[in-house]
């Protein structure tokens, strides 16, 4: 059976990171392709809490690239998350409105009290994204 493209992209407080793998059943996913485009929020903080306009701007056209990108690439499921700068972020219903509305695709927001090194998050199941064949 030939393999299809799946990936992840983790929106972060430094990039949005796109891991395209080639899944083929019975082996293990195989690395194919990574974007990393920048988000930089660290500077984009303002004094409420809230991530700033830029910032917001910022992270919206990183997932828009990213997103195309695994379209371009043939991705058939794309898992698409946010972490903890943006699920702590006073305004994070707002991006995630925006990036859904202008990527096309709805962050899942990660719970939990941040990213622990090796351990994958099990609380929550990212929603899959399915690209929807043009008519």
């Amino acid at each position: 059976m030939a393999a299809h493209a799946a990936c992840v992209l983790d929106i972060g407080s430094n990039s949005a990171q796109l891991q395209v793998v080639d899944v083929r059943p019975g082996a293990p996913p195989l690395p194919a392709h990574a974007v990393k485009e920048p988000t930089l929020l660290g500077e984009a903080f303002d004094a409420d809490g809230s991530i700033n306009a830029a910032g917001v701007d910022r992270v919206v056209e990183a997932v828009d690239r990213a997103v195309r990108a695994a379209w371009r690439l043939g991705v058939g499921q794309l898992y698409v998350f946010v972490t903890a700068a943006i699920r702590d972020a006073a305004n994070r219903e707002l991006i995630v409105a925006r990036v859904e509305r202008q990527a096309g695709v709805r962050p899942q927001i990660l719970t939990g009290p941040g990213p622990v090194p090796g351990h994958a998050h099990e609380d929550i199941p990212p929603r899959v994204q399915e690209r929807v064949p043009a008519r």
